[in-house]
């Protein structure tokens, strides 16, 4: 998957075939109005396998943060209730219903959807307010690295109740994705 200025995510494949490379759009994912500045595939495995493999995160300049599915080109559901334009935006790495995003007004958001579809869970708002534009999570969870505009790094620790996952809340996440899904087939 790549983000494009245009406002759309694209699956792509590159093929080489007899010495000619060719790349092909395999689907247009639309429902940004403004540029992506990220995209994170859901990381959550279990002893099975993965357990979301087609889920995926994107974060524009339209302000808002989405949650995908590759089976359909338009987004499951939208996280719109943002300051500023969202640039960056990463799935927790052991909890299925955690992603986190940071805003260019120096806000991180820790969404939980299992607990709150429309509001974050828990937001920070970052000393001098500075753009926040890279996030990455230890392999762990434990950990976040959080990337601002002022050159510095910020780390924070995630909580116990990031961490402690347990099978009701995979269930209920799976639920959640399930019933997104129906609703939009309604719609």
């Amino acid at each position: 998957l790549i983000g494009s200025e245009d406002a759309n995510a694209y699956e792509i494949c590159t093929a080489v075939l007899e010495g000619e490379e060719s790349d092909n759009i395999l689907k247009v994912f639309k429902g940004h109005t403004g540029p992506i500045n990220s995209i994170d595939y859901h990381p959550f495995t279990a002893d099975q396998g993965d357990i979301f493999p087609e889920l995926f995160l994107t974060s524009s300049y339209d302000w808002s943060c989405k949650i995908w599915s590759l089976q359909d080109e338009t987004p499951l559901i939208s996280f719109d209730n943002n300051i500023d334009c969202i640039y960056a935006a990463k799935w927790h790495p052991t909890n299925p219903s955690i992603f986190v995003t940071g805003d260019g007004a120096g806000k991180l958001n820790f969404w939980d959807i299992n607990k709150d579809r429309d509001n974050p869970t828990y937001p920070v708002v970052l000393e001098n307010n500075p753009v926040i534009s890279k996030l990455t999570w230890t392999e762990d969870g434990k950990r976040l690295a959080v990337g601002r505009n002022d050159g510095k790094i910020s780390i924070y620790g995630a909580g116990k109740d990031l961490l402690n996952v347990r099978n009701e809340d995979i269930t209920k996440f799976k639920t959640i994705i399930e019933d997104l899904k129906e609703e939009k087939a309604e719609n």
